[in-house]
């Protein structure tokens, strides 16, 4: 799975987010967020969904845009949805 990771600054903080999951961290630099954000909150989103039957792990990744790709054998995900950079948005 990849995912598009935006970073920018917020309050003197360095944000990392991942819009296609709707997660995101924070550091004081651009490294410490993005550590942040994959050692510890996808760590804990995967570790979560881990715990769940593969239809409650189907739901939830739905809820985020994803999709089950039809047709591949290990029953990859893909979505769809465009990567946006909240900073963007301000």
């Amino acid at each position: 799975m990849f995912v598009y990771v935006a970073s920018f600054i917020d309050n003197g903080q360095h944000i990392a987010y991942i819009p296609s999951l709707e997660l995101s961290a924070y550091g004081e630099s651009n490294e410490e967020a993005i550590n942040m954000l994959f050692e510890d909150v996808v760590t804990d989103m995967v570790h979560n969904l881990f715990s769940l039957t593969p239809s409650e792990v189907t739901k939830e990744m739905k809820k985020y845009g994803w999709h089950k790709a039809a047709g591949i054998p290990n029953k990859k995900f893909y979505n769809d949805r465009p990567a946006v950079n909240p900073a963007c948005n301000r």
